[in-house]
């Protein structure tokens, strides 16, 4: 169906009810039946989500997405590469007097490959930029001794100094000329670990 080739496939969160209604205009105007709602669903499922992402992010979006994953992210040594990335936190903050909803805060995680240890953070309630990444490198370089201290916690994070490589997800703020962003082929590795600090977050 046309309608499905120059419209849907080009929305980037497609409502399949205004396809539909598209679809029966189309007919209804050039004289045709009207096709049952299963009919369409069918054909939507025979297009592949590659040809779907393609269409709808490019084919550089496509590649990165469903490529085989080549090699691995790996380190000889501690601070050797820290990892940098940004998520959504699992929590709701609220102002403290008028418990108005403020927002999810963002954390951005540094963690160094070789140790699988987080160096730092940042928590915030703006979005991921290269404001982000310069304070959670900020805080991953520090030594932390006096920051658990001040906050009243006993355990130690045995882990400061300069890094040789940092490797960064994209934020729109941060200077193309300035940043190392992580390839995706690396990318499920660091979402896991990004996925386990969110359920640590609760």
């Amino acid at each position: 169906m046309v309608a499905i080739q120059t419209r849907y496939m080009d929305l980037l969160k497609p409502k399949k009810s205004l396809l539909m209604k598209g679809i029966h205009a189309r007919c209804v105007a050039e004289g045709l039946g009207k096709p049952a709602r299963e009919t369409v669903e069918a054909r939507l499922a025979v297009i592949s989500k590659r040809e779907q992402t393609k269409r709808r992010h490019g084919p550089k979006k496509a590649r990165e997405d469903f490529n085989p994953i080549r090699g691995s992210l790996e380190a000889e040594r501690a601070l050797e590469i820290v990892q940098i990335d940004h998520t959504p936190t699992d929590v709701m903050g609220v102002e403290p007097d008028t418990l108005e909803v403020i927002g999810r805060p963002f954390i951005t995680l540094a963690m160094d490959i070789r140790t699988r240890m987080y160096c730092g953070f940042y928590l915030t309630f703006d979005r991921p930029s290269a404001s982000s990444v310069a304070a959670c490198v900020a805080h991953a370089v520090m030594d932390k001794s006096d920051w658990l201290s001040t906050r009243g916690l006993p355990a130690k994070w045995p882990v400061a100094g300069l890094c040789e490589v940092i490797r960064s997800a994209r934020t729109r703020s941060a200077a193309p000329s300035r940043r190392r962003s992580c390839p995706s082929r690396w990318r499920p590795h660091r979402e896991k670990s990004a996925s386990t600090s969110r359920s640590s977050t609760r």
